[in-house]
């Protein structure tokens, strides 16, 4: 029984190293066990977040066509605007204990699955994913895949307690989407 035990835990030893990039091989059964159960439920993850995302998606297409009618209807041109601030000193503690408690309001909804936090991020965030994967040759469809993706990702290193901020939430997120 000890014996089994030691074996659970040098591949469960074996397995971390290999989800942090530092060992890639493990040639012992239960580490392929381990790895295998870590790629099953990841991939369970993404199908289950599949369905809040489409969700989110189809209330984002369903929006901007709301929006294009309210446009054409008052014949205004539409223009990318972009927004410019500046945060004095004496303004940034206040702005960086928002942006915590925002991210914190975040992650929390994003981890009870809900609906209307996904929502947003696809309202006000997806577009940004959507406009560099579109620059890069890359289409809607692969922009939705890569921002799913992304939610799988910070989805994981919140529950394990890795989501180190030092930036807004939306920054962090379109990190991941760049590098992915």
């Amino acid at each position: 029984m000890n014996s089994e035990n030691d074996q659970w835990n040098i591949a469960d030893n074996e397995f971390s190293l290999w989800l942090y990039g530092k060992k890639q091989d493990g040639s012992r059964t239960l580490t392929d066990i381990l790895k295998s159960t870590y790629l099953v439920f990841r991939k369970e993850q993404r199908f289950r977040l599949e369905t809040i995302c489409k969700k989110s998606f189809d209330y984002l297409q369903k929006k901007v066509k709301e929006e294009e009618k309210k446009k054409l209807a008052r014949t205004l041109e539409l223009t990318e605007n972009s927004v410019m601030f500046s945060v004095s000193k004496s303004e940034y503690g206040h702005w960086l204990k928002l942006t915590e408690e925002k991210n914190e309001k975040i992650i929390n909804g994003i981890l009870s699955k809900n609906q209307q936090v996904f929502n947003d991020l696809y309202e006000y965030e997806f577009p940004k994913t959507v406009r560099l994967i579109t620059k890069n040759s890359g289409n809607i469809d692969s922009a939705n895949d890569i921002f799913q993706d992304a939610l799988v990702i910070l989805i994981e290193k919140a529950n394990r307690n890795e989501l180190d901020l030092t930036c807004s939430i939306e920054t962090y997120l379109y990190s991941i989407c760049r590098i992915l």
